[in-house]
């Protein structure tokens, strides 16, 4: 549907050379009757280039919606004028006369004369005489030498005061170049660091603040990032084929060129040329798991399903990961009855028990480990994963990072809708109601999530699922207040893992210094350590807790690969 498509993409804005996001439709909706998103600004997401807000088809309706505002306030603004313009009419000036006054008497009296008398008579007076003043020519010897003493001296003095100020200024200028570039090395450094930390954004953000002269002598050590360097609009295509003539290249930095060009290539549905870019990549990095992740992700694009399952079969082989794995059951969907005769038992195998220990991407896997378990009549299985389904929250996947040159829009929540047709039919009613708002909230459709939670959550039976579905929804909308709130109307199954990690984690956000002892206490008592660790983590960085934070993270999370709270950590105390 169309709404479903809006919901689901991120839109990216740039605002006064600032990129803003990402958003979804709603919320760039409400940014613009907001007047914080103007219609000059430019958007994208993840499919389509930069555009105007305006020239943006998506945005048709709130564009004409905005100009008939601003219609609407120019007219009135033109009645306002007239009637000023009319009260402001110069008003009539009465003219009156002045009385001149011409009948002045003037009185003369007759002046009397007084005798002067003097106190000290005109003998006696001695006037005073001053000294008289000296001066000369400059014809003078004398006169000659003062002027060239004085000379020197106020030479000396100006040519002693140019010097300071000289000095002052050059110095001033040589502090503060030395300065920047001080800061502009940090900078670099920062980046690297970020970068190594697996914190791509954060290091996009620094790279930033950089003049272009830097930005482009750092770029071939950031070619891993292109897409979100991409993004900010500093870096284009042209760059990468700039850089591809350079001499003194690394072999990986010259294969990760040609994995740019592949990314481009696919986000053109390109998909011979993307292939072309792929070999010549393996060439220099034959061993590179990102480029056979990619090729696996290709051959799932062409419709070649058992190339792109054993592929993945073979990566995830050599090393345990959530994203291979969701590889391999997605094509799987793609193979034919025989094929998956042949494979069905081995990839419900490795789907129980990569999700008995790992976390990325469990919802995913948990989903078509329901879905499998029910076709092969594994009835133990099937009720197991249902019940660690309904306790994984929503969005888990988004909590862990991935390499950002795989291949535009894979592993998608929305790509599973042939294994949640599958799983539909074994619900039950308030079952097949709680799974629709997990399925909401996995695709992030919030918008749908609430109007659903409205309309539905009265068909509900179970009052603590009632509870449960306001709030996953709070949750999802950030209503840490509200969600916390939930606790005291006890509704709420406090024998659900799910409810425990999102109450303490809402506490973090509200009070990070607030006792969750009850809720650790009881994930530990059902050995949930990974959600346990989690809070823990949480309630550390939340309270800058440096020393206890760098002693946590050594001990926790041995299992857990690219998870994005522990490379936050790790940029706090490295």
């Amino acid at each position: 549907m169309y709404l479903e498509k809006n919901s689901e993409n991120k839109w990216l804005v740039k605002a006064e050379n600032k990129i803003l996001g990402p958003y979804n439709f709603d919320q760039i909706i409400d940014l613009i009757r907001r007047k914080q998103i103007s219609l000059i600004d430019e958007i994208r997401d993840p499919e389509t280039r930069w555009l105007y807000v305006r020239e943006n088809a998506e945005f048709k309706n709130i564009v004409e919606e905005m100009r008939k505002e601003i219609d609407s306030r120019s007219e009135s603004t033109k009645t306002y004028q007239s009637v000023s313009k009319s009260m402001d009419d110069p008003m009539q000036k009465t003219k009156t006369d002045v009385n001149l006054f011409t009948d002045i008497n003037l009185e003369t009296k007759d002046i009397s004369v007084s005798n002067e008398v003097l106190t000290t008579p005109v003998e006696n007076y001695t006037p005073k005489v001053e000294k008289s003043k000296m001066y000369g020519v400059q014809t003078d010897e004398v006169v000659q030498q003062k002027i060239s003493v004085f000379s020197t001296k106020i030479l000396a003095i100006s040519v002693a005061a140019i010097v300071i100020v000289l000095s002052s200024f050059f110095g001033y200028i040589f502090i503060q170049k030395r300065n920047v570039v001080k800061q502009e090395e940090e900078w670099a450094l920062q980046i690297k660091k970020y970068k190594y930390l697996g914190l791509y954004q954060k290091a996009v953000d620094v790279f930033t603040k950089l003049p272009a002269a830097n930005q482009k002598k750092l770029i071939p050590e950031l070619l891993e990032i292109y897409p979100l360097l991409e993004s900010t609009g500093l870096v284009s295509q042209d760059d990468i084929k700039s850089l591809k003539s350079e001499a003194g290249l690394s072999p990986d930095q010259k294969a990760n060129i040609e994995i740019i060009n592949f990314w481009l290539a696919m986000q053109q549905q390109n998909y011979g040329q993307a292939q072309e870019f792929l070999i010549k990549a393996t060439t220099l990095q034959p061993t590179s798991f990102l480029i056979k992740e990619n090729e696996a992700l290709l051959y799932l694009k062409k419709g070649q399903f058992l190339n792109s399952f054993n592929i993945f079969k073979t990566i995830f082989n050599q090393e345990k990961n959530g994203r291979y794995l969701l590889g391999m059951v997605q094509a799987f969907t793609g193979l034919s009855n025989l094929e998956k005769s042949q494979y069905n038992k081995e990839l419900l195998t490795s789907l129980d028990n990569y999700t008995s220990v790992y976390y990325d991407y469990k919802k995913e896997l948990l989903l078509a480990q329901i879905g499998l378990a029910h076709e092969m009549n594994e009835s133990v299985l099937y009720k197991v994963s249902k019940t660690q389904f309904f306790n994984t929250p929503c969005q888990l996947s988004s909590q862990f990072t991935r390499p950002s040159l795989l291949a535009l829009n894979t592993y998608a929540w929305k790509e599973l809708n042939e294994i949640k047709a599958v799983v539909h039919k074994t619900l039950y009613s308030d079952e097949f109601v709680l799974f629709q708002l997990h399925d909401y909230l996995e695709a992030n459709q919030l918008s749908l999530a609430s109007e659903f939670v409205r309309s539905n959550v009265s068909r509900v039976g179970s009052a603590a699922i009632r509870e449960q579905m306001n709030l996953l929804l709070f949750n999802a909308q950030k209503r840490s207040k509200e969600v916390v709130a939930l606790e005291k109307s006890n509704q709420l199954d406090m024998t659900s893992e799910l409810n425990h990690l999102i109450l303490a984690l809402n506490k973090i956000e509200i009070n990070p210094e607030l006792s969750l002892s009850t809720h650790l206490q009881f994930l530990n008592s059902r050995q949930q350590i990974f959600y346990k660790d989690w809070i823990e983590l949480e309630q550390l960085i939340k309270k800058n807790a440096l020393p206890e934070l760098k002693i946590f993270i050594k001990d926790h999370f041995t299992t857990v690969q690219n998870f994005s709270p522990i490379f936050v950590a790790r940029s706090l105390v490295n």
